[in-house]
């Protein structure tokens, strides 16, 4: 850091309604943040972010019903060595089936998958997930690579499946893999 340079406050905090809960906790609260040289390109899914001088790659969509299987967003980077990293809200909105739906964060062949139950939705149900996924792979130099983030559930758990806050953010990496 130069010497006259501010520092930033990052914080992470959570709300709740004190009627809901007086007795939540948590675990492993943790931040990170890594300070690359190069430029952003920050798009609206699908994305494609083709500048070599781009070193934080990144595209987002905000809400929307999930079709099973189906991307949800999309990220086309040059090639090179990425560290992958996603996240998407999930939620059950059909008022009478358990849904079990597997997130697929996928680049190239290397892929990462979380598994969730889902209630039925209600007010006192755990209806909602919030689903992070990371990867580290290589996509070819030749052509945009791309990834995808995707979720799959049966048909017959759930009609009304949806999403808030998808995210797929892709650093370029300088050196090696291990």
């Amino acid at each position: 850091i130069p010497p006259n340079a501010p520092l930033h406050d990052i914080s992470l905090s959570c709300r709740f309604t004190t009627k809901d809960s007086t007795l939540l906790s948590f675990r492993f609260a943790k931040i990170m943040a890594i300070k690359v040289d190069g430029s952003l390109c920050n798009r609206p899914s699908p994305a494609i972010c083709s500048n070599l001088a781009s070193d934080v790659l990144a595209t987002f969509k905000e809400s929307g019903s999930i079709v099973s299987g189906k991307p949800i967003v999309k990220l086309k980077v040059p090639g090179g060595l990425y560290a992958v990293f996603a996240k998407i809200n999930i939620d059950q909105d059909d008022t009478t089936k358990y849904a079990t739906v597997v997130c697929t964060l996928q680049a190239d062949l290397d892929v990462d998958r979380d598994v969730s139950r889902l209630t039925f939705s209600s007010v006192q149900s755990i209806d909602n997930a919030t689903i992070p996924l990371q990867l580290v792979q290589i996509l070819p130099a030749d052509s945009l690579g791309g990834i995808e983030l995707s979720c799959k559930f049966e048909a017959s758990e759930s009609s009304l499946l949806s999403f808030r806050s998808a995210k797929i953010t892709a650093i370029r990496l300088h050196g090696n893999r291990c």
